[in-house]
């Protein structure tokens, strides 16, 4: 069974092959000890401001936590596991879509979006914003990988997840580069 911090270098590792990490948070909670990773990331060679930009994340609860810390990895049965402790963890992809003016087909980016990652469930959140100079809209799509860590973790696996994520980041950007509104990340 890996431990929480053997999954987070795992992810790094292979995020970092792709992609650029300017930031990473572990958050434990302190009556449960569940433990929460966020890894954000965004393309090589983008500098600050960020326009388009990715977390992914992770929480182990405290029955994970507390059994990857006692396992003996050394043991041949990986049967003898608890029943009452869940052995897959919910990777979770966000990734945020430019502030836009003038863009006024999200539904098309989407739909391409949804081609691209046709064996996933991806979903489209749209925040709007209201300020003293008037109104805007933010987007992010999500998207869920179980992962079932008890017989060890792919390192395969992962590339192929980032190499994704990094797929789908330049083409999001490449399609909505000439609508990205400057004057937001100037602020």
């Amino acid at each position: 069974m890996a431990r929480f911090e053997e999954l987070q270098m795992m992810l790094v590792e292979s995020a970092t092959r792709h992609l650029d990490l300017y930031s990473m948070q572990v958050f434990t909670e302190q009556f449960t000890l569940d433990r929460e990773s966020k890894i954000f990331l965004t393309l090589q060679d983008m500098e600050s401001p960020y326009l388009i930009t990715a977390m992914v994340s992770y929480t182990f609860d405290a029955f994970q936590t507390g059994h990857s810390l006692y396992w003996d990895e050394n043991e041949d049965d990986e049967d003898e596991l608890e029943p009452a402790v869940d052995t897959t963890v919910d990777l979770e992809f966000k990734i945020n879509i430019p502030v836009l003016t003038n863009y006024s087909i999200m539904e098309s980016l989407y739909e391409k979006v949804l081609s691209r990652l046709e064996d996933t469930d991806v979903e489209m959140v749209c925040k709007e914003f209201t300020t003293i100079n008037g109104s805007f809209k933010e987007y992010e799509l999500t998207y869920y990988y179980d992962i079932d860590y008890v017989g060890g973790l792919d390192a395969e696996m992962f590339d192929d997840i980032f190499k994704e994520l990094k797929d789908t980041m330049e083409f999001i950007y490449k399609e909505t580069d000439d609508y990205i509104d400057m004057s937001w990340y100037e602020r």
